[in-house]
């Protein structure tokens, strides 16, 4: 769209999906949604309006619908701000996606300590994560390395719990032969565990002196 002069509307024609297609000069410009257009009132036929100004008014649209995206998403599931502006960027320009995460924050739709806590939560509680895969879990989600930190040392999750659940739930039958014990070591491991730790703990239930109970 040309950046300077102006235009006459020639016409409005409203979507399918409930936009409105924009003509200028009789030629399709964009689609807007209607609070936009409502807000717009020089976006009629008849009026002349300056491509400076269409260019304002496609920015706003662009700015609603990247926010009703973002709160389909909201709705959903919970997600830290950057890790719904990551979201938002791939199917929005970044500034855009960067400015509604931030307007849906300072509306207290997001809370980046109190999503961390609940994911922390659920990775170390279901998927039996180690706490060092948690951490950068986190830390990808875009959380602060500070938040994280806080995070991990008020939750108190301990590796040996999570080593000791999952061989006696997924890899015990294999601990009695070399190869078996390689293998746990080694799916272990991909869950971030250290390999000391594991040894361990398989030692010693191997020994007996490590029965898992879940109560």
């Amino acid at each position: 769209m040309r950046e300077t002069g102006a235009g006459v509307v020639t016409g409005l024609e409203k979507t399918k999906r409930g936009r409105y297609s924009v003509f200028v000069d009789g030629e399709f410009l964009w689609s807007i949604d209607g609070e936009t257009l409502v807000k717009n009132p020089d976006i009629r036929p008849g009026k002349t309006v300056s491509y400076a100004y269409l260019e304002e008014v496609k920015y706003q649209s662009d700015i609603q619908k990247c926010k009703d995206k973002a709160l389909d998403y909201l709705g959903r599931r919970p997600y830290a701000q950057k890790e719904l502006t990551d979201k938002l960027s791939r199917t929005y320009p970044r500034d855009i996606a960067r400015q509604v995460a931030e307007l849906v924050g300072s509306a207290g739709l997001l809370d980046d300590l109190d999503y961390g806590y609940k994911l922390a939560a659920e990775l170390f509680s279901q998927k039996h994560y180690s706490v060092r895969f948690i951490g950068m879990e986190l830390q990808k989600r875009g959380l602060t390395r500070e938040q994280v930190e806080q995070i991990l040392a008020d939750s108190g999750f301990d590796d040996g719990e999570s080593i000791r659940y999952l061989l006696a739930r997924s890899y015990s039958c294999d601990l009695s032969s070399p190869k078996g014990r390689d293998r746990a070591l080694a799916a272990l491991a991909r869950r971030g565990f250290s390999y000391s730790d594991c040894r361990q703990m398989i030692a010693a239930q191997q020994s007996g002196e490590d029965d898992y109970e879940e109560y």
